[in-house]
């Protein structure tokens, strides 16, 4: 497992930055010391935050921060044993939660905050294992650094990884799974997951809400011998064989679904058409979702062989900067697409100004994960004009 043995180590996450977008994600872990965010030889001789590509296994260091005027404008991290303190030595505003600090002044950091460097930066403060290779989830299914992996999802952070490799290790046994997370934390990705990396990779995954009014009748279910259609003969359960059944909202599921799978798991996948004596089997797995653990029914529970938790938000705050730029992307063919622009290097950013993304990094979630934050998302660009969205 990713990080499994390993104490967590302070990093500091680029969220935003107006001279260079596409390095949001890339992260600096913080050793004993004093270093400036800035170029080599910057005020008082320390040496320069390097931020890094880190992945599992691999850590690709990027070049000096080019935010202009940081080497004549520096601002100072100071790392001890039990502490990192920011502290502004130049002119320019910096920010810690949207306060202004003081010329000469240092605060210490706390897990969550974020460091605001004028118009120019935008970090945030927060811990991380150490990353070792990836040992279950296929190199050939990730893209580039930032951007979704073949199953959706978003993310660089150390919770993200250990449940890439939680998705690939289970997608290899056999048994059932049920999948916990808050709404909105992407539990239909991990059943993607599970399903594309699985041995039923090649059949259907189709996915039923547990209240879906389809789920309450036999011959919808069994599928009815006497119908001409080949679907309604076929029924749910014969459309499924060689695939995955994605029970969504399992708390929610019918008696009847939750006795039929039953019986199904008790007779070994045999079963029946209504008005058809022949007996027939079908083989899929059960991928059951949900967001309230505690009111699935113990009969579901008992089909399900292995639980996959899916982080929160609030766990991988340094991945909000990456979330918000994939929902801007997917609905560039709307107004959203007035959000994304290109730099000189030919790289996608999200035109939002430093302080949106300041609030949305430290945003309340309520519970409700992605959810909320397209939400606030909204909220917020509804006040900012394109143009002035556009990094400086």
């Amino acid at each position: 497992m990713i990080g499994s043995h390993h104490t967590s180590q302070p990093i500091l996450a680029i969220c935003w930055s107006a001279a260079e977008p596409e390095r949001v994600g890339q992260i600096a872990r913080l050793t004993p010391g004093a270093r400036c965010l800035g170029v080599e030889g910057c005020a008082r001789g320390v040496p320069a935050v390097r931020f890094v590509m880190e992945r599992p296994g691999s850590s690709i260091a990027g070049p000096e921060l080019l935010a202009r005027g940081l080497s004549e404008e520096p601002v100072v991290v100071h790392v001890a044993h039990d502490r990192v303190e920011v502290e502004a030595i130049g002119n320019w505003p910096v920010l810690v939660n949207g306060v202004r600090l003081r010329r000469g002044r240092a605060r210490q950091l706390s897990g969550g905050d974020t460091v605001r460097v004028h118009n120019r930066l935008l970090l945030l403060f927060t811990s991380r294992e150490e990353l070792e290779p990836l040992t279950h989830f296929p190199a050939a299914n990730l893209c580039a650094f930032g951007d979704p992996d073949a199953f959706g999802m978003v993310g660089e952070s150390g919770p993200v990884w250990r449940l890439r490799e939680a998705i690939a290790r289970t997608a290899r046994t056999a048994g059932g799974v049920l999948v916990h997370g808050e709404v909105g934390s992407g539990k239909e990705h991990v059943v993607h997951g599970l399903h594309g990396l699985s041995s039923y990779s090649q059949g259907t995954c189709a996915s039923y809400v547990g209240c879906d009014e389809n789920l309450k009748w036999e011959r919808i279910v069994f599928g009815d011998g006497t119908e001409e259609s080949e679907g309604a003969r076929r029924g749910i359960l014969g459309y499924l064989d060689g695939g995955t059944f994605h029970l969504d909202l399992a708390e929610l599921a019918t008696p009847f679904i939750v006795a039929t799978l039953t019986d199904l798991a008790r007779h070994g996948g045999v079963y029946r058409r209504v008005g058809d004596p022949t007996p027939r089997r079908t083989d899929f797995r059960l991928i059951a979702a949900t967001s309230r653990l505690s009111e699935v029914d113990p009969r579901l529970f008992r089909l399900l062989d292995a639980l996959i938790d899916v982080p929160s938000l609030d766990e991988r705050r340094e991945d909000v900067p990456l979330l918000v730029r994939e929902f801007v992307r997917r609905h560039q063919d709307t107004h959203w697409g007035g959000y994304l622009g290109t730099n000189v290097h030919g790289h996608r950013y999200v035109r939002l100004p430093v302080d949106v993304v300041d609030r949305l990094v430290r945003a309340d979630f309520g519970g409700v994960g992605a959810w909320r934050l397209g939400r606030l998302l909204l909220e917020e660009v509804k006040a900012v004009p394109r143009e002035a969205a556009r990094p400086s």
